[in-house]
């Protein structure tokens, strides 16, 4: 099930936010930035899972807060800060929201226009996309437009 919003995306209630970032553990701008600043405990095990490795476009890391709610999936969208995102890098990793949500126990997610803004993506296609993967998902999906900085 998929819902807009214009509400600031760190102030839905939901049980996870998910954004696009890059695999080389850098969230120096745009939203990313922000979700460093408001979960540095995020930021730092996703740049150590960024230098193990193992962090590839179209794959996502799930961070549990135990502390802070709700949680953040990170959206491996773009190689590096210098490169846009790819439609098909946020497709890759949404099917795998799709695919892992139930076992991460979690029911609602928050997302922005990903890939929309320093990814230079439209948001025309990506919307197609996340309909396509959550159109008919048990998954609740509130997708918003509404940002403030901190």
């Amino acid at each position: 099930m998929i819902s807009q919003s214009t509400d600031n995306l760190f102030d839905l209630k939901v049980d996870a936010l998910a954004h696009g970032c890059n695999t080389q553990g850098i969230m120096n701008a745009g939203i990313s930035r922000e979700f460093r600043e408001r979960y540095p405990k995020m930021y730092k095990e996703y740049r150590d899972y960024c230098k193990s490795g193992n962090f590839n476009v179209g794959d996502v890391h799930f961070y549990e807060s135990r502390e802070e709610k709700p949680h953040v999936i990170n959206i491996a969208v773009q190689f590096d800060t210098h490169t846009g995102a790819i439609l098909e890098y946020i497709e890759g990793g949404l099917l795998k929201i799709e695919e892992l949500y139930r076992g991460w126990e979690i029911k609602s997610l928050g997302i922005p226009h990903i890939g929309c803004g320093l990814g230079n993506l439209k948001w025309g296609d990506v919307r197609e996309v996340v309909r396509k993967i959550f159109g008919t998902s048990d998954l609740e999906v509130i997708v918003t437009s509404g940002r403030k900085p901190l």
